[in-house]
């Protein structure tokens, strides 16, 4: 490890400075003086078809077992019903480069939940790389189901390019209709049908196409909250 830990840094300036035109910066001294750090991000929506593919977990506070889940109707929804005050958490894979986003609400209410990347935070929504897991809202922190009852709703959005999330959650909020058809008409015409996907019967793992560049694909769930 150089240095007990240091970035090795390009300039713009030439070969003819530092070493070849790299330097090395060791941890607590960039932490000092960056305050910005950028990060260029070329197009993911590369030739003729656009490709997605991953998985998400339940994870039970404290119990290995997770939520078992069963697809049926375009979306997954638990096998049992959790009470109020359960906790848990969602582990996110995707083996695809995408932007990601995820959002909660219920059946009983209008209200959503921006989940991933957390609201304010500056965590960025883009998983351009592959066999990653990301654990949402956090690696220490857990969601606690509340007291409105009925079912409570998961949406993960797969795209090649920025979403506006809060505009598609307020849409979502005034849609009409089935869990699937809800979002569908929050996310417009560039959204993937559920029929043009494919998916696991008991598992939350996925993968679709298209030749859109600007398809949005959406893994739904139903947790059963009695």
């Amino acid at each position: 490890m150089q240095y007990g830990g240091a970035f090795e840094v390009q300039n713009s300036w030439g070969e003819d400075w530092g070493n070849s035109g790299y330097i090395w910066i060791p941890y607590d001294v960039f932490g000092r003086f960056a305050y910005h750090a950028y990060e260029i991000i070329e197009s993911l929506a590369r030739g003729q078809t656009v490709e997605y593919a991953g998985t998400v977990q339940i994870e039970l506070y404290n119990n290995n077992q997770g939520m078992p889940v069963r697809f049926q109707g375009g979306y997954y929804r638990t096998v049992s019903s959790y009470q109020s005050g359960t906790e848990f958490r969602y582990l996110l894979g995707n083996t695809k480069p995408a932007y990601v986003y995820a959002f909660a609400a219920d059946e009983a209410t209008t209200n959503t939940t921006q989940i991933f990347p957390a609201e304010g935070s500056t965590i960025s929504p883009v998983l351009d790389y592959t066999e990653n897991l990301v654990a949402f809202p956090g690696e220490y922190t857990w969601v606690k189901m509340d007291n409105t009852k009925g079912a409570d709703y998961l949406v993960v959005l797969y795209a090649k390019q920025e979403l506006d999330l809060n505009a598609i959650r307020s849409r979502f909020s005034r849609s009409r209709g089935n869990f699937p058809d809800r979002v569908a008409q929050a996310v417009g015409s560039d959204f993937i049908p559920p029929q043009q996907a494919k998916y696991e019967a008991s598992a939350m793992k996925f993968s679709a196409t298209s030749t859109n560049p600007k398809a949005v694909f959406g893994l739904l769930l139903a947790i059963n909250h009695r």
